[in-house]
């Protein structure tokens, strides 16, 4: 004989776990969004549209959409963006989430007062800010060249530097990321592009590249914006 008292207990569990899952999936969707027209801000930006109208060179990108208010307080908002590298058929990888939160409780770092796009000149950079999970250039050795939006571009400027910064205007880029650690942002992930997914599979595995087998209509601006600019 069947016991029906679990069916009700059942579908109360499977709501539950819906209702987890609802927010991560329209968290996701939103970064990708919003990194998508910062993209598409910055290229329109006569400061910035050099470093960005050619991306061929360009061996992975990071776009965080807002990085206002960071701070150390545990209840401080964590900022999360995307991650997007280039793999080795030269297509862009999918959207990797990535949080920046800052790592020193006695630190105050004055911070930028919009969005930061992050552009990795080589594979090496990027691979060590990973590793780290850090974008402070005295742990990983990428040199970071710190541009905003009042700065006239100079080509001299970013001589020998692993990483270009861009931002709106900022009281202290430098300083901001000096204190900053960018992890990935598993929820993020996980709600994209399931529960086995990790931000290096995301990012270098290119058999089942999830900018295409994966929520195609969720990274299309993104990709768009990207390919764009290749």
């Amino acid at each position: 004989m069947k016991n029906h008292h679990f069916t009700p207990v059942l579908l109360l569990l499977g709501l539950i776990g819906c209702a987890y899952q609802q927010p991560a999936i329209i968290s996701a969707t939103q970064v990708i969004e919003d990194a998508a027209q910062t993209l598409e801000t910055f290229t329109d930006n006569a400061v910035f549209a050099p470093w960005l109208e050619d991306l061929s060179e360009i061996s992975s990108i990071g776009i965080f959409p807002d990085v206002r208010g960071l701070s150390a307080s545990p209840n401080a908002n964590q900022k999360s963006g995307v991650l997007v590298s280039r793999l080795f058929d030269e297509n862009w990888s999918g959207p990797a989430f990535h949080t920046f939160y800052i790592n020193d409780v006695d630190a105050n770092p004055t911070g930028s007062k919009g969005p930061l796009v992050l552009l990795f000149r080589s594979e090496a950079a990027f691979r060590s800010v990973l590793q780290h999970q850090s974008l402070d250039p005295s742990t990983t050795g990428a040199a970071i060249s710190y541009l905003d939006d009042q700065t006239k571009p100079q080509p001299e400027a970013v001589e020998g530097a692993g990483i270009i910064a861009l931002t709106g205007a900022s009281a202290n880029l430098k300083d901001l990321l000096r204190y900053t650690d960018l992890k990935p942002n598993r929820e993020l992930n996980h709600a994209l592009y399931g529960p086995g997914a990790s931000a290096n599979s995301v990012l270098f595995d290119a058999s089942g590249s999830p900018a295409t087998n994966h929520y195609p209509a969720v990274t299309l601006r993104l990709r768009t914006a990207l390919n764009k600019n290749q």
